[in-house]
């Protein structure tokens, strides 16, 4: 007979976001990304317990027979584990759950977790399963929490938590922290005496480049006294431009392929340990590499040298399972989440083969799944407002994208790979919904709404009523060159567009249009080839099939078809996506600074 421990921390994002200042969101994501690691095996060692099949290769493709003081991991990684063990060790597991909460308790204050025993079982997979039963029933249900201090004690501003006493090595002066930043800033100290970030490590492990932990000088310890390691470096904007992208992005159908694995495993239940350590694994390691991937190819290429260093323009905040979530420089934020979901959706083809090779033959569903995908949302924002805000709208958009995907699924075995966009430029803590209806939604009557923004956008593969990020990105890229300066699709025409179809000026929109049709008919024959092909670009983006472009048929809107799931213009999108890329492109960021310059000159005259 067996017994587990299933272990879970929830509401990550919580602890992950309190304070905002980027030094404290990196140590709070080392620390959950260690958690199950060494200080997981103390624990394990403190009650007699050793962990074995380390490796997947090393699990026995059947049942495992479990020892007297062995344990067998189901899974062990994103501050949550499952293990079990023979029964005989119920007292030592109870032991070790005192412990390990305790322990956990004092290092992540405030964070939330859930965990349950599960006694005499006769398999894993029965063990397994009546945990997660019981962990799903206690996810919902509100721990008590021990009075912390008084109404009358000092609070931290940043958090509204109670202050604490720290030495003046870890904060600057008249700052006032809590326990968990305390402890989150005595990291960041250890961090400096040359241990290294295990995050960080899973995106490059090339020491010569650094990772921010400042966003602005002013932020710097000032007495961090010669400290080296992970340093004191500054987030590599360009120039004064600091805009950041907040990007998470996570597989689609993973709930529903979880279930699928159980039930391939529900009449061979003594496969289930390798059957779930290949699939766990393996997934980690995808993303992993996918990680790893994007980084060389777009993070590693716009480094800045900051002495010594050359810094990334990003920063990690977690990476674990088919999760990723980090802070990045706003002009990459595009470049970087489809380079990273297309390795993904390489890297998921090669395990998913290996994963085939332990299934049951009667896996006839899972075995024709050939590569997973990704949904994702990029949220644009300042570095001054809150990200807990933020990762909040990340996550909206990320579920929306994967809504239009789910629809959009047709035949398919998975959803499409698919990114939503948004920019946060209120300073209101409101949904994604209500931010959206305010900014990019025009209602026309009480049955018809126009959006200025497309819902989501597909990455690898052409969908049905989803435009895709090449095609986007090719729009984008005709107002990159100087050349279109000379035509009739600039940022200021597109532009005047938004503006007459936001405030419905449908004569003034047509006589735009006409215009534009004049103009296309009478280019010569240098800048009609160009014309065309932007016209042609941004009638795929509205998912228009005809041989005139859209935007030349002046008795209609640059819109989708009524027929469409929904009325929508990309304008918004494009104009968004061209603002914040253009700092990083030559041309057009001289000329940014020459009408920010004119702008100065003229306000001063």
């Amino acid at each position: 007979m067996l017994c587990a421990y299933l272990f879970e921390v929830k509401s990550v994002q919580n602890y992950l976001f309190a304070g905002g200042k980027l030094k404290d969101m990196v140590a709070a994501s080392d620390l959950l990304d260690k958690l199950t690691e060494s200080p997981l095996d103390a624990h394990l060692a403190s009650v007699g317990l050793v962990e074995q099949g380390k490796k997947t290769k090393d699990l026995p493709l059947e049942e495992p027979s479990i020892s007297a003081n062995e344990v067998y991991f189901a899974r062990k990684a994103g501050g949550a584990f499952y293990l079990v063990a023979a029964s005989s060790e119920v007292d030592n597991i109870r032991i070790l759950r005192q412990r390990w909460t305790l322990f956990v308790a004092r290092l992540f204050p405030g964070a939330e977790f859930i965990d349950v025993i599960v006694e005499n079982k006769p398999n894993v997979y029965e063990a397994i399963s009546a945990g997660t039963e019981r962990l799903l029933e206690n996810r919902n249900m509100l721990a008590a929490k021990q009075l912390q201090s008084s109404p009358l004690v000092k609070r931290c501003s940043r958090t509204g938590q109670p202050a604490v006493n720290v030495g003046p090595n870890l904060i600057k002066k008249d700052e006032v922290v809590d326990k968990a930043t305390e402890l989150k800033r005595q990291y960041i100290r250890y961090l400096k005496t040359g241990d290294e970030s295990t995050l960080t490590d899973k995106f490059c492990t090339d020491k010569s480049y650094a990772w921010p932990l400042h966003f602005e000088r002013t932020e710097i310890d000032e007495t961090k006294q010669g400290r080296t390691g992970d340093a004191d470096v500054l987030f590599p904007f360009i120039k004064d431009e600091s805009l950041v992208a907040l990007v998470h992005i996570d597989g689609n159908g993973l709930g529903q392929l979880l279930r699928d694995l159980k039930n391939s495993v529900k009449d061979h239940p003594a496969k289930y340990l390798r059957v779930f350590r290949t699939f766990s694994d393996g997934l980690k390691i995808a993303t992993q590499q996918a990680a790893a991937k994007a980084t060389v190819d777009v993070l590693s290429k716009h480094a800045q040298v900051q002495g010594d260093k050359r810094v990334l323009p990003a920063r990690p905040l977690v990476l674990g399972g088919d999760d990723l979530t980090l802070i990045i420089r706003a002009d990459l934020a595009l470049e970087f989440s489809y380079s990273f979901i297309q390795a993904f959706e390489q890297e998921s083809k090669k395990f998913l083969s290996d994963l085939n090779t332990v299934l049951p033959k009667s896996s006839n569903e899972l075995k024709h799944l050939t590569k997973l995908t990704a949904g994702g949302g990029i949220l644009y924002q300042s570095p001054k407002k809150p990200f807990m805000h933020a990762h909040d709208l990340a996550e909206a958009l990320c579920r929306q994208a994967k809504k239009w995907a789910h629809d959009c699924k047709e035949k398919r075995p998975i959803s499409p790979s698919v990114l939503s966009l948004y920019r946060l430029q209120g300073g209101g803590i409101e949904s994604l919904s209500s931010l959206r209806k305010l900014s990019v939604e025009v209602e026309v009557s009480e049955q018809e709404s126009w959006q200025l923004s497309m819902p989501a956008y597909s990455v690898t593969e052409p969908v049905t009523d989803l435009p895709t990020i090449d095609q986007l990105r090719a729009c984008i890229g005709f107002l990159h060159k100087q050349k279109a300066y000379d035509m009739p699709f600039t940022p200021t025409k597109l532009r005047q567009l938004y503006t007459l179809i936001a405030t419905q000026s449908l004569v003034e929109l047509k006589g735009q249009l006409a215009r534009i049709d004049e103009l296309y008919r009478k280019a010569d024959t240098t800048n009609s080839g160009d014309l065309k092909d932007w016209c042609r670009l941004f009638d795929e983006l509205t998912g228009v099939s005809c041989d005139r472009t859209l935007l030349l048929v002046s008795e209609k809107l640059p819109l989708t078809d009524t027929d469409k799931q929904y009325r929508a213009s990309p304008v918004a999108d494009v104009l968004m996506v061209n603002h914040v890329e253009q700092i990083s492109q030559p041309s057009i960021a001289a000329d940014v600074q020459q009408s920010k310059e004119r702008k100065a000159e003229e306000m001063g005259a």
